[in-house]
C-alpha cells in the first residue's frame, strides 16, 4: 500500500504535486488560523484528488493552527466531508477486507503559545491511553519528545507522553508535523516516525511529500 504523507500545508496544499497513491495522510495545520473558507477549499482539493483517482483514500487531522476545528467544532467539522477527518478516532482502510490498516488520529499537542489543541502532558497520557495498542499507523500533529522535534532555537518541542506510548506499543508508523524544522524520518525502536511538514520554517511549501510503501 503506497502512502503519501504531508503536513503543515497552511492553505498552500494546492501548490503540491500529489503522486498517485493508495492513501494520502495529512498530519494537521491545514489552515493558517482556521478560516472556514480555508477549510472548505481544502475539502474541495481532497475531493478532487479522490474523484480523479489520484488518491484512493484520504485521512487527515487538525493542528494547532486549525483553530475553528478546536474551538468551534460543531460549525467547522461538518465542512470536512472528503475522506476521513480523525479527532481522537480511528478508521480502517485497505484494498480488501483482509488487508486493512488501522489508522488513529490525535490532533492535540503539548501547550504551544495561544494556539488550538493545546493540552498538558498529563492529558496527552490520557488521550494516548485511548489509542488501540495494535494500531498500525498513528497520526499526530506534534512529534514525540526528542524525535524530529527540535525548533530553530534548539528547543525540543515534542511530547514525552507520545514517546512513551511509542516505546511501549511500537506501531508500524507514526506520522506527525508541527515542527517544520523537523522534516524527515527517524526510527524509534521498530517504529518509523515521519515528520511530514510541507512548509519550511519560513512557511514555504517546498518540502516534498514523503512517499512510503507499506507491505
Amino acid at each position: 500500500m503506497r502512502l503519501c504523507l504531508i503536513s503543515d500545508t497552511h492553505e498552500m496544499h494546492d501548490q503540491l504535486v500529489i503522486p498517485p497513491c493508495d492513501v494520502l495522510i495529512h498530519a494537521g495545520d491545514i489552515t493558517g488560523k482556521g478560516a472556514v473558507r480555508a477549510l472548505a477549499r481544502f475539502n474541495l482539493w481532497v475531493q478532487d484528488l479522490l474523484d480523479a483517482g489520484t488518491v484512493k483514500d484520504a485521512i487527515y487531522i487538525a493542528g494547532n493552527h486549525d483553530l475553528t476545528l478546536d474551538r468551534a467544532r460543531a460549525m467547522a467539522v461538518p465542512l470536512l466531508t472528503a475522506g476521513h477527518y480523525l479527532d481522537n478516532s480511528l478508521v480502517y482502510v485497505g484494498p480488501s477486507p483482509d488487508k486493512l490498516l488501522c489508522i488513529y488520529g490525535v490532533p492535540e499537542q503539548p501547550e504551544f503559545q495561544d494556539w488550538g489543541f493545546n493540552v498538558t502532558e498529563e492529558r496527552l497520557v490520557e488521550l494516548y491511553d485511548q489509542v488501540p495498542p495494535d494500531v498500525d499507523i498513528l497520526v499526530t500533529h506534534g512529534p514525540p519528545k526528542g524525535v524530529l522535534d527540535e525548533n530553530r532555537q534548539g528547543v525540543h518541542c515534542g511530547s514525552s507522553a507520545l514517546l512513551d506510548w511509542i516505546d511501549k506499543h511500537q506501531p508500524r508508523l507514526v506520522v506527525c508535523g508541527h515542527i517544520h524544522e523537523g522534516y524527515g524520518v527517524a526510527l524509534v525502536g521498530r517504529t518509523l516516525v515521519v515528520n511530514a511538514s510541507t512548509c519550511t520554517v519560513a512557511y514555504k511549501p517546498t518540502n516534498q511529500p514523503i512517499i512510503l510503501d507499506l507491505h
